[in-house]
């Protein structure tokens, strides 16, 4: 929405606050010609209802709105509104196209209740901004509605746009500070559609909508939930969330492939459930989202921007963005409070204090990791790395123990991982294995008194003396494809048993 009719909302709005209430009065006109309307209405012009058949175009929706100012009740749904060609331009427009309730036409208006033509077409930018009206019901028969249509109508509670508008422009109900329900069920959310709706509680979209636009809404802090089964949307806006209070949402049967910028930034989002391939999710996305506590899905995209999971403070379990990352950006999962978090095998590069002050996280896991990525400026500020598991193939752990940055942590042989560094690992015996050969190697969390495999008839296949090593190697003569169980004793007397699928 242009400069121009945002200051028309302001002026009119301003009007509407200060205007003096009149006598009741009621009014009905039929048969009305095309601009005839102030002839026909003469002196009843305080009237507080005017009910209105026949033809009527934008001189007379401009009478309406600048003169009757008394009026609480407009009822146009047996007229309709005639194309319009004159030498003075009327709300900046010179023509008007049958069927369209013009551009600023009705903006202001002081009626509470309004009927609009239910010949309508097309709804014009800024039509009924500022006006007063307290609901709205969309004729069937609409298939466009311009940007800020009804923009900051401050006593509007409740709207309805219909399945069979085709387009809506950006901001069509920004600024509507009391609007609680909305049942909209065209195919996409244009850009700022409810911005700043801190009263919006009850939102129902249309199970086809593609896309939620840039800010859609932003700062409707009453939105929990969205009432919808999503199986076509394509696009989350930039910003389409932030500082809402959206708490949770199911996207998983959806086609989603971008979620932009900042999209669910501050929000109080809880959970989110993504289909399992999301190409992009940018920057900031979820930063500051201090709910959440489940996330799924998403792991299409080849870069984690910046800040995208910053100051996820809530967040506990393992954290796994994808297995096609090749870089990490900067501050992206800063102050984040995951346990564990999964290096993709492409994952190349991370950036600055990407993972500053991740206090709670235990353990780095890589298993497929192919190099030592290259890392910014104080990635790991913060981190007691000598008190967190870096997991990687063992190939790479000579090039890790000696690079800067990475050689700080407690470096593993993924093929041996699993072997946790929780805060109870000192009071648990935490086994892995894997086969080399046909030789099985055990490892685990405390120095090892004695190994044991069985098959799972309980048949003794073999068993070793530890003597307090972390790893043990045991010759296993046992064909693929089937299931064996090791059991073993740690020299401190702990116990502990592992199934392995040969």
């Amino acid at each position: 929405m242009n400069h121009q009719i945002m200051k028309y909302i302001a002026i009119l709005v301003a009007a509407l606050a200060v205007a003096t209430g009149v006598s009741a009065q009621q009014l009905s006109l039929d048969a009305v010609s095309p601009g005839t309307l102030e002839s026909r209405v003469g002196s009843n012009v305080s009237a507080t209802s005017l009910s209105v058949s026949g033809s009527l175009d934008v001189r007379d929706l401009d009478f309406i709105s600048s003169k009757m100012t008394s009026l609480t009740t407009l009822d146009l749904g047996n007229a309709s509104i005639a194309a319009f060609e004159g030498d003075r331009p009327m709300f900046s427009l010179s023509t008007c196209r049958a069927g369209e309730l013009p551009r600023m036409s009705l903006a202001g208006l002081k009626a509470t209740t309004v009927v609009l033509p239910s010949s309508l077409t097309s709804v014009g930018d800024g039509a009924l901004a500022g006006s007063a009206l307290t609901s709205l019901t969309i004729p069937s028969g609409v298939k466009n509605i311009g940007a800020g249509a009804f923009a900051s109508c401050t006593g509007l509670t409740k709207a309805t746009i219909p399945a069979t508008v085709a387009t809506v422009g950006a901001a069509v109900f920004e600024g509507c500070d009391k609007l609680a329900s909305v049942s909209f069920l065209a195919p996409e959310v244009p850009q700022r559609a409810f911005a700043g709706c801190a009263a919006l509680k009850n939102v129902t979209l249309g199970n086809g909508v593609t896309a939620i636009g840039d800010g859609a809404f932003a700062g409707c802090t009453g939105v929990t939930g969205l009432t919808f089964t999503p199986t076509a949307l394509r696009t989350i806006g930039d910003r389409a969330f932030a500082g809402s209070g959206i708490e949770s949402l199911d996207l998983t049967e959806c086609p989603l492939r971008t979620i932009g910028d900042w999209a669910f930034a501050g929000s109080a989002l809880k959970s989110l459930a993504m289909p399992a391939w999301v190409p992009a999710i940018g920057r900031g996305a979820f930063f500051d989202a201090s709910s959440l506590t489940s996330l799924s899905g998403g792991r299409g995209a080849t870069e984690v921007a910046d800040a995208t999971y910053k100051g996820l403070t809530a967040y506990e379990g393992a954290l796994n963005p994808g297995d096609y990352i090749v870089e990490i950006g900067r501050y992206a999962f800063a102050g984040a409070s995951m346990s564990e978090f999964h290096l993709s095998g492409s994952l190349d590069y991370i950036g600055d204090r990407a993972f500053s002050g991740c206090t709670a996280v235990k353990r780095f896991d890589g298993p497929t990791i192919a190099v030592v990525p290259e890392l910014g400026t104080e990635v790991w500020k913060g981190v007691d790395q000598p008190e967190v598991i870096l997991s990687v193939p063992g190939d790479l752990i000579e090039s890790f123990a000696a690079a800067d940055q990475w050689k700080e942590f407690r470096i593993v042989n993924s093929g041996l991982d699993d072997i946790a560094a929780d805060t109870d690992a000192g009071n648990r015996l935490l086994l892995k294995g894997h086969f080399e050969g046909s030789a099985l190697i055990v490892g685990a969390n405390v120095p090892l008194a004695e190994v044991r495999v069985f098959d799972i008839t309980g048949r003794r296949l073999a068993e070793a003396n530890a003597g307090g090593a972390l790893n043990v190697a045991l010759t296993v003569d046992v064909p693929r494809g089937n299931i064996i169980l090791v059991s073993a004793t740690a020299e401190g007397g702990l116990s502990g048993a592992l199934k392995i699928f040969r």
